[in-house]
């Protein structure tokens, strides 16, 4: 997975509408989640590269929802302070979190997708791409349509 672009651009218009500010709180909220759960997929056996790989890419992604968030005045919905998720019992386990919180985070993306500004809708475009590829390299199945239900 590679490190995901900022949003920010060099001129002075915005990333993003102010109608899309709800998908990006949406994102931002997932972002929080997903990064959370990583550290419980890293705590199994040998799998804290892969997984610090992956808590990389989506705390990039995390940082640039922040960005354009307070570009657009708005106030970043906080983490929560856990989540209900056990640590998995065994590295087989620990893949399908992983694979699982790549999933919620392409559901996430698709909704960003919607977004009315067309700068928000490439950047949703590319971070679901990404995010299938390691939900596919963790759990080895092909995503028939990410971010959609089966």
């Amino acid at each position: 997975m590679t490190e995901s672009p900022s949003p920010a651009r060099s001129d002075s218009s915005s990333p993003a509408s102010d109608g899309d500010a709800a998908l990006w709180q949406e994102v931002l909220a997932t972002e929080h989640a997903v990064i959370w759960c990583y550290g419980l997929v890293g705590s199994v056996s040998d799998l804290a590269d892969e997984a610090e790989r992956a808590l990389s890419a989506h705390r990039a992604r995390r940082s640039a929802c922040i960005a354009v968030l307070v570009e657009l005045g708005e106030e970043p919905v906080a983490s929560a302070a856990a989540y209900d998720v056990n640590r998995p019992a065994n590295p087989d386990a620990a893949r399908r979190l992983a694979a699982a919180l790549e999933s919620d985070a392409t559901t996430a993306y698709v909704g960003l997708a919607a977004a009315a500004e067309r700068r928000s809708r490439l950047l949703a475009a590319q971070w679901l791409t990404e995010s299938a590829v390691a939900q596919t390299q963790w759990d080895g199945q092909v995503p028939a349509l990410p971010g959609f239900p089966d």
